[in-house]
C-alpha cells in the first residue's frame, strides 16, 4: 500500500543552523536574561545572557537568513583566569551591541544592561566550529563600524536600517580595537 508524504521542498545539503566558519553580520532577534537548551528548555546555569541570532552577510556563501543561538558565559573567580577572559568576552558584547562606550568599560563603570533591548541590534562575528556546533571565536565579536572589522563583508542595506544614536560616526567613534 503507498504511503502519504508532503514534501519540504529544501533539496540543500544544509541546515537552517550556522554550520560554517568564517566571518558573519549578525542581526539579534531575541534576548534574554536567562539562557535555556533548545532541546528541552532547561536552563543553562551560569550564563549573564543568550541571543538568538540572524545572518545578515557572509564571508560563507549562501548563509543569509540561517540561525545561531549564543550565550554570554557570566565571569568567575573560580575559572583559571579568575573570570578574566569571559568579562573580556562580555566586555565585547556590550560594546559591539552598544550597550557601552569603550571608555565605559576601561572606566570599570557599573552597567545595567536590558538584553531584551538588544533585539534589532547587529554586530560582526568570528564564528568557528566547536566539537557539536558553530560559537563565535572566543572575543571576536565587533560593533558594525568597528576599523577592525571595515573590510568585513556586510549587508549595506541592513546597515542602513540601524539606529543613529546606535552607530559610530564621526565623534562618537571609538578608538579602534585590538584583534
Amino acid at each position: 500500500m503507498p504511503i502519504e508524504y508532503d514534501p519540504g521542498g529544501d533539496l540543500s545539503n544544509s541546515g537552517k543552523f550556522v554550520d560554517q566558519e568564517g566571518w558573519y553580520h549578525f542581526l539579534v532577534m531575541e534576548g534574554k536574561e536567562v539562557a535555556t537548551k533548545r532541546s528541552d528548555g532547561s536552563i543553562i546555569p551560569n550564563m549573564l545572557a543568550q541571543f538568538e541570532l540572524s545572518v545578515l552577510e557572509s564571508t560563507v556563501p549562501e548563509q543569509r537568513d540561517k540561525t545561531m543561538s549564543v550565550c554570554v558565559r557570566a565571569p568567575s573567580p573560580t575559572h583559571k583566569d579568575g573570570g578574566d577572559f569571559c568579562r573580556k568576552v562580555a566586555d565585547r558584547w556590550w560594546l559591539a551591541l552598544a550597550f557601552a562606550t569603550r571608555q565605559d568599560l576601561e572606566a570599570k563603570k557599573r552597567l545595567s544592561i536590558d538584553v531584551a533591548a538588544a533585539r534589532g541590534r547587529q554586530f560582526i562575528a568570528k564564528v568557528e566550529k566547536g566539537d557539536k556546533y558553530c560559537d563565535i571565536a572566543g572575543a571576536e565579536i565587533y560593533h558594525v563600524d568597528d576599523p577592525a572589522v571595515k573590510d568585513i563583508k556586510k549587508s549595506v542595506a541592513d546597515l542602513a536600517q540601524i539606529r543613529p544614536e546606535l552607530r559610530w560616526v564621526g565623534s562618537r567613534a571609538p578608538a579602534p580595537t585590538d584583534r
